[in-house]
């Protein structure tokens, strides 16, 4: 029995990792808060990707086409595609970029959003195929804590492929036990934020240069 716990040690220690890992962040992930959204980043993320929309083609998407009472304005000097007052600079990139229902960047509170597009387009479109086009923003902001929670599992399996990449197999493992049972990642999948969700494409980033 020891001998063969010795042989398969490498991949035991990599599936507590996860396991320990999937536990840890996924306790009382809806409802350690109640219905409360304390996190002021997760509270902006949330009301934002509220008001995003999944166009209804493909095209659509793709083309940033505006369409007000049937027709597709034209743009003014001082006016975006969609008829909304602006000055240049606050088109983001273009006058046209306004046009799409999945821009964060649409609304005046998040003019200045910096994070990327890529979670809040993930969490509407997974929030509309779960929940339907009227989410509320409680399941929005559910939506968001799933991929922070699934992404964190993800990213103790890639810190053992980095790790790989320089240290012995079983070294790679503890190293991904050591990361599934640090507190901070822990505690940020908890939250709907870019933190958690960027963590695997990061350290992907990391084991690709290394």
């Amino acid at each position: 029995m020891l001998t063969l716990l010795r042989r398969h040690a490498t991949v035991l220690i990599v599936c507590v990792a996860v396991l320990c890992g999937a536990i840890g962040r996924g306790t009382s992930l809806y409802d350690w808060d109640g219905p409360h959204t304390l996190h002021p980043d997760e509270r902006f993320l949330v009301y934002t990707v509220l008001r995003l929309s999944v166009p209804d083609t493909w095209s659509a998407y793709i083309q940033n086409e505006c369409v007000v009472d049937g027709k597709v304005p034209a743009p003014s000097a001082t006016r975006d595609l969609r008829g909304i007052e602006r000055a240049p600079h606050e088109w983001e990139p273009s006058r046209a970029s306004g046009c799409n229902s999945l821009n964060p960047r649409n609304f005046g509170w998040s003019q200045r959003f910096v994070y990327g597009a890529f979670p809040t387009t993930m969490v509407r479109v997974i929030s509309d195929l779960v929940f339907g086009r009227d989410a509320t923003a409680i399941e929005i902001r559910n939506t968001g804590r799933t991929l922070a929670w699934l992404s964190e599992v993800v990213a103790i399996v890639v810190i053992f492929w980095m790790a790989r990449a320089v240290l012995p197999p079983r070294a790679s493992a503890w190293a991904a036990l050591l990361y599934a049972l640090a507190p901070l990642p822990i505690q940020l999948s908890h939250f709907f934020t870019m933190d958690a969700i960027a963590s695997p494409w990061v350290v992907a980033a990391l084991g690709v240069g290394m």
